[in-house]
């Protein structure tokens, strides 16, 4: 998912070792539940991949926990996001080219966020031809190609989470799993059809509805069983500012 790049090649992760093997297994066979205890930390202490994703193998997966359906790529991204809110320094390299984004474990702060890209026609066009969206977040989307994430904290309990808003150039690819079903492209038919994804918190989508010129953003947990959103923020705006993202 977002905030995480596309990743087009075969990827492979490796993680630096720092003695909390444990903490990273866990979350590891999550993800591919073939692979053994002794074989993940190997790979650790030998400075050698430990995971992959492979495009040419990206599935559908029904996952039996929590109802949810997602690609195989949705689930990669969760884990290289768990692993680095567990403080796991990674590096991922596709097709032989290191991602940036996780170099030195990907630690960046709000302030530190990209300067973003003006988005192409071409992008903006197949947005405008699927949907027709408000004029605010429009234009958000037109001088912001890409998908940025943010750390937020929770004033009261401390928690930090992250949350990545989408830019133009995935907002399309980023609907998968949640209005339609990313092989055969059909809509779901429990999804909202005015319901735009436009960011997300470990697969909990942030929504605006496009019925809406004013519309507020509205937050739902997956896997409840149907989908139930309610009023995370009164604006766009709102939103933006609330995750640091208002200037970027």
């Amino acid at each position: 998912m977002g905030g995480f790049g596309t990743f087009t090649h075969y990827t492979t992760v490796q993680i630096a070792k720092d003695g909390n093997f444990a903490k990273y297994v866990k979350i590891i066979r999550a993800y591919d539940g073939s692979l053994g205890m002794g074989e993940i930390k190997k790979a650790i202490d030998n400075g050698e991949v430990v995971f992959s994703f492979d495009p040419k193998n990206n599935s559908f997966i029904a996952n039996g926990k929590d109802n949810s359906h997602r690609s195989l790529k949705a689930y990669f991204v969760k884990t290289l996001r768990e692993l680095k809110k567990a403080g796991a320094k990674l590096t991922v390299l596709d097709g032989g080219e290191i991602d940036e984004e996780f170099s030195n474990g990907y630690e960046r702060s709000k302030s530190e966020a990209p300067k973003n890209a003006v988005s192409s026609d071409a992008v903006l066009a197949a947005i405008n031809a699927k949907w027709k969206l408000p004029r605010n977040y429009y234009e958000y989307l037109r001088t912001h190609a890409q998908t940025v994430s943010y750390e937020i904290e929770d004033e009261e309990t401390c928690d930090r989470s992250e949350i990545s808003l989408y830019g133009a150039d995935h907002l399309l690819e980023y609907q998968n799993g949640y209005a339609w079903n990313t092989e055969s492209g059909e809509v779901f038919e429990d999804w909202n059809p005015d319901f735009v994804v436009i960011a997300d918190t470990e697969a909990d989508p942030f929504c605006i509805d496009i019925s809406r010129e004013d519309s507020p953003v509205y937050f739902a947990e997956h896997g409840m069983g149907e989908w139930e959103f309610d009023e995370y923020c009164d604006s766009l705006e709102e939103f933006l500012k609330e995750i640091g993202a208002a200037e970027s």
